[in-house]
């Protein structure tokens, strides 16, 4: 399937939990009764509850370790495809590009604040929870309350909804910026991606370096540094190339298929262990793989994109 096609499904499937979430089950991302003894949390809610309470609950456990089981299967896909504030956030984005805004991010948001942030928001909303006895985060979290911002019985008004605004207009700074430094539910999915067993797929092989991954890429990751980078820099696929006289085919649009043999093989078990995106950071929104014209284009009809890398480069 065509990553275009991926990202076009992830946006449908993106609108229907939202409309879900927000009008239909209203709060069910975050915690409700599935039956009399049952009840059903997020990851980050059933560990405040536990650490809160000081108690066990078997039925925070198996639906809190639902969402870490879907990370290891998919990855990431909750904070893509299925967490509400992040469609807000994505819808927002929409807007800041539709009317050209230029986002604050002057002030090198990295220099003060990064992805490891979030790690930390992680940690104090546990000890939060352990101190007062009770899931404190569950009343400020954006996830929540863009869930109880409306429902079937109607708008509920309350100081809690004014933090949906609020942490998506951090937007205007850097894109996505809750989630890349400060959510700590993507956190804990975090942790837990890393050991995914889906990761995102980039062409090593036939990289143009137009660095269009990169500049789509909402959470920062530079796909192009930690993947085609990695692969074209290894020292066994530098001395395999120097070997054959072409150092810097893999710099050239050029078909893989071309390459000698023994130079092939030497890229492609490079390339299986160092071009897909590593786990933590990537949400798999497949943003990346939707602007690669390697994926998306026939080989020949990438003159312009050549072009504009070697302008660029």
């Amino acid at each position: 399937m065509k990553p275009k096609t991926i990202l076009k499904i992830r946006k449908l499937v993106q609108f229907l939990f939202f409309v879900f979430f927000l009008v239909f089950c209203a709060g069910a991302v975050c915690a409700f009764n599935i039956n009399e003894t049952g009840v059903f949390a997020c990851t980050l809610g059933a560990l405040e509850v536990i650490i809160g309470s000081g108690t066990i609950y078997a039925s925070l456990l198996i639906t809190g370790a639902i969402m870490l089981v879907l990370t290891i299967l998919v990855g990431r896909v909750f904070c893509s495809w299925i967490c509400p504030f992040g469609a807000v956030i994505d819808y927002l984005e929409l807007l800041i590009k539709r009317i050209h805004l230029k986002r604050a991010d002057k002030l090198k948001a990295n220099a003060v604040i990064n992805p490891k942030t979030k790690y930390g928001v992680l940690i104090g909303t546990l000890a939060a929870a352990g101190i007062a006895k009770r899931p404190v985060f569950c009343a400020i979290c954006p996830i929540g309350n863009t869930c109880r911002a409306a429902g079937m019985q109607g708008v509920m008004i309350g100081l809690e909804t004014l933090f949906v605004p609020l942490f998506a207009g951090l937007s205007f700074i850097k894109e996505r910026f809750w989630c890349r430094y400060l959510c700590p539910v993507g956190a804990v999915l975090a942790l837990t991606d890393k050991l995914s067993v889906l990761r995102v797929k980039l062409p090593a092989d036939t990289c143009i370096r137009c660095k269009r991954c990169e500049n789509a890429c909402p959470m920062g990751v530079n796909p192009w540094t930690k993947t085609h980078k990695r692969v074209k820099e290894d020292p066994a696929v530098i001395a395999a190339l120097v070997e054959n006289g072409t150092p810097d085919v893999l710099y050239r649009p050029i078909a893989f298929s071309t390459l000698p043999a023994e130079v092939a093989d030497v890229v492609t078990a490079t390339a299986k262990k160092g071009c897909k995106i590593p786990g933590g950071e990537c949400i798999r929104c497949y943003e990346c793989a939707a602007a690669c014209p390697i994926l998306n284009e026939g080989f020949t009809e990438k003159v312009d994109v050549v072009e504009e890398a070697a302008i660029s480069a």
